[in-house]
C-alpha cells in the first residue's frame, strides 16, 4: 500500500516530510509554478465549469507522483485551500478506490475565520471535508469540537541543523512574529516578559520579528528578518527551555511545544491549553499568567530533561498508521 502527502512549498514543509521518500510518497504544490497561476486565472474566470481546472490541478499532481499508483491521498490543510472547491470529490470519481485523508497542520478554526466553540456545522466550506474518509487535527480541542481524529504530527530535524554545543548556549529561547496584533498586547506581554527574566540573571535568546511599518519601541532581540527554519531548531537544542507566548484569545498549542518535546528542553508558556495535552508533562512544562509566576530556580535548575517521547508521531509513523489501518480494513 503506498500514501501519497500533498503539501505547499513552504520552507518548514520541506524540512517537516523529509523522512519520506519525496519520489514516491509527497506532492508539493508551488505556488509560483506556471501551471497553478494558469490555473488560478481559468477558475476566477470561469467558476461554473470547474472541469477544466479539475483536470489540470490532476496533472500537476501526476507530474510528481502517479495517483493510478497510490492508494491513499493526504491532504495537508494550506494545500487544500489551493484546491478548487469540490476537486477532492471529483478527484474521487476518477479513482473509486482512492482514500483521501485531510491532515490540520493549523488551526481549522483560524483558516476558516472562525471563534469560540462551535460545531463543524458551522464552517461554510464544510462540503469541501465530505469527501474525506478521515480527517486529522494536531489540536485535541478541535478534535472534541469538530468531531476530527486526534492525531500530534512532529519530525525530528536535529539531524539536518549541523553541530550543536553540548553546554546550552542560553536559558530560554524564544522566537515569534508580529504583524499588527502588537495592538492587543502580545508586545507587551513578550517584553515584560523579557525584562523580567534579565532582571534575574536569565541568559536569553529571544528573535521578534516585526512588520516594517510598525513603530515599537526599540529592543535588541527585535527584527524585521525571520529565521531560516533550521536555525530556529538549532537555537531551540542550544537553549535550557523553550518559551511560548500566545496572544489574547489564541488556543491550542504551538511548534514550540512540539520542539520542546521532540528535543527534551523545558517549556514556558502563557497557553493554558498545553495543560489538557496529552503529552503534558507538569515536571517540565510550566504555565504562567504573568511574569512573576516563572520559576526561576526552576528554569536555572541543570537536570536532564526526558519526555521519553516514542518517536511514532511523525509523518513516516502515519504512513504506517494508515498502511496498517486500511491493510486492516482490506482483510477483514
Amino acid at each position: 500500500m503506498k500514501v501519497c502527502y500533498v503539501v505547499i512549498n513552504l520552507e518548514h514543509y520541506k524540512y517537516f516530510f523529509s523522512d519520506l521518500n519525496p519520489q514516491e510518497s509527497l506532492v508539493v504544490l508551488d505556488k509560483k509554478s506556471s501551471a497553478l497561476k494558469i490555473a488560478a486565472k481559468k477558475l476566477y474566470r470561469d467558476k461554473n465549469n470547474p472541469e477544466w481546472i479539475f483536470s489540470l490541478m490532476l496533472f500537476i499532481i501526476n507530474r510528481q507522483v502517479k495517483l493510478k499508483n497510490i492508494d491513499v491521498l493526504v491532504v495537508t490543510d494550506l494545500a487544500q485551500i489551493r484546491f478548487p472547491n469540490g476537486f477532492v470529490r471529483w478527484l474521487k470519481t476518477r479513482y473509486p478506490s482512492l482514500k483521501t485523508v485531510m491532515m490540520f497542520y493549523n488551526k481549522a478554526s483560524a483558516l476558516y475565520g472562525l471563534n469560540g466553540n462551535i460545531s463543524i456545522d458551522s464552517i461554510s466550506e464544510k462540503d469541501t471535508m465530505l469527501p474525506f474518509d478521515k480527517i486529522y487535527t494536531y489540536d485535541p480541542e478541535e478534535a472534541q469540537s469538530f468531531g476530527f481524529e486526534y492525531y500530534t504530527a512532529i519530525s525530528d530535524v536535529s539531524k539536518l541543523v549541523g553541530s550543536v554545543q553540548e553546554s546550552p548556549c542560553s536559558d530560554v529561547f524564544y522566537c515569534g512574529s508580529i504583524k499588527h496584533e502588537w495592538k492587543n498586547g502580545r508586545f507587551d506581554a513578550v517584553d515584560q516578559v523579557y525584562q523580567y527574566l534579565n532582571a534575574n540573571n536569565v541568559k536569553c535568546d529571544f528573535h521578534l520579528v516585526i512588520s516594517k511599518d510598525l513603530q515599537l519601541p526599540e529592543r535588541e532581540y527585535v527584527g524585521t528578518s525571520r529565521l531560516p527554519y533550521l536555525d530556529v531548531i538549532k537555537r531551540s537544542i542550544s537553549s535550557k527551555a523553550i518559551l511560548e507566548i500566545v496572544s489574547d484569545g489564541q488556543n491550542g498549542v504551538t511548534e514550540r511545544f512540539y520542539d520542546a518535546l521532540m528535543y527534551n528542553r523545558k517549556f514556558i508558556t502563557n497557553n493554558s491549553s498545553v495543560l489538557h495535552h496529552p503529552y503534558y508533562n507538569s515536571k517540565y512544562m510550566k504555565v504562567f499568567e504573568k511574569p512573576s509566576d516563572i520559576d526561576i530556580k526552576w528554569l536555572l535548575n541543570d537536570e536532564t530533561v526526558e519526555y521519553n517521547y516514542d518517536g511514532k508521531y511523525t509523518p513516516k509513523g502515519m504512513y504506517k498508521m494508515l498502511e496498517k489501518m486500511w491493510n486492516n480494513q482490506r482483510y477483514n
